[in-house]
């Protein structure tokens, strides 16, 4: 039996929330999700890779300052922003630094830039599970595949959803264990 507060992916290590479009709520899905695992009791660092934006590193910074002059304790991962000062060794530092993470937390979750890059493609390639939030609409959902209009059908498949079943193909040839894929809609109105 599992225990109720043992997330699923309770094994993995590495949990990368990621789409290639911008505004589908990656940011506000990393802060949920670090804040309920440190809530079931595992350590979590939560790191910022879309260091153009550094929405999580403002959020975390901004929750930390709030909490403080209330006097109330609230859950804040240990958090970290990868940066592109030169763009050559950005990638291998990253996956280091990410590895090192690891190794020291049970859970590192990662917020990915809104595009793809070479440091976005490596950071997929180090998860342990995907989630990929999406907004209720056509337009979001055209990232992962485009659809028949009539009938639903899958037309073809989108750029994003090719990146990640090329992903998820490489994975298995080369033996390593698969990449669990979650695809989350988001921002459902009451």
């Amino acid at each position: 039996t599992m225990n109720p507060k043992t997330p699923r992916f309770a094994s993995s290590k590495v949990i990368v929330v990621a789409n290639h479009k911008g505004g589908s709520g990656k940011t506000t899905l990393v802060v949920n999700l670090a804040v309920a695992l440190m809530r079931a009791g595992m350590s979590v660092a939560a790191v910022d890779a879309d260091a153009s934006q550094e929405s999580l590193t403002h959020y975390m910074q901004n929750r930390d300052v709030w909490a403080r002059r209330r006097g109330t304790a609230l859950p804040v991962p240990m958090h970290e922003t990868l940066g592109y000062a030169h763009p050559e060794e950005t990638t291998a530092h990253a996956l280091r630094r990410i590895d090192e993470l690891a190794a020291g937390f049970d859970v590192v979750v990662i917020d990915t830039a809104g595009h793809d890059d070479p440091l976005n493609r490596s950071i997929h390639e180090r998860a342990d599970v995907l989630v990929t939030p999406l907004n209720d609409s056509f337009v979001d959902l055209d990232v992962l595949a485009a659809f028949d209009p009539e009938t639903l059908a899958i037309a073809k498949i989108g750029k994003y959803g090719k990146m990640v079943q090329d992903l998820r193909e490489a994975r298995r040839a080369a033996d390593r264990t698969d990449l669990e894929w979650i695809v989350v809609r988001n921002r459902l109105s009451a």
